[in-house]
């Protein structure tokens, strides 16, 4: 039998059934901070990476990978850790690798790239991006997995 992280995650302290309205208010936070972290990340990778040329966007296939990169590493690692909270999955899971990746942005890239008549480029670049994303995700569940 495969053991997943999620079948090694110790009970949370608030019944996720009815959790206190206090409690929700701080993981709605968690969730606000995070995101303005990842958003405010992504940002600096942004300004950080040259313009792009063709269909591939560098930034937003770098946000991603790194996103897909962590979020694997995380699940298996991070979210089964002694120092895990009922705020750490909403803080980085949801709120800082949500805003830091965007599918979407991805998407409207690859629209695009197809309707400036570099659809190759543009189909390749979304192709890759989810593949990438995949191999990233795995890398960084492997990594976890042998700091076990």
């Amino acid at each position: 039998m495969i053991h997943t992280p999620i079948q090694q995650l110790p009970s949370p302290s608030v019944s996720r059934r009815n959790p206190s309205p206090s409690h929700e208010l701080r993981r709605l936070v968690a969730v606000f901070a995070g995101g303005v972290a990842g958003t405010a990340s992504r940002v600096l990778l942004i300004e950080a990476v040259p313009d792009s040329t063709g269909a591939m966007q560098w930034p937003i296939f770098l946000a991603n990978i790194l996103g897909a990169f962590l979020l694997g590493w995380f699940v298996t690692r991070g979210a089964a850790s002694p120092w895990r909270s009922d705020l750490i999955v909403p803080f980085f899971a949801i709120g800082l690798l949500g805003s830091l990746t965007t599918f979407s942005a991805l998407m409207v890239d690859v629209v695009e790239s197809v309707r400036d008549g570099l659809a190759v480029g543009g189909i390749g670049y979304g192709l890759a991006s989810v593949f990438a994303g995949l191999a990233a995700a795995a890398l960084g569940m492997s990594l976890a997995w042998a700091k076990r």
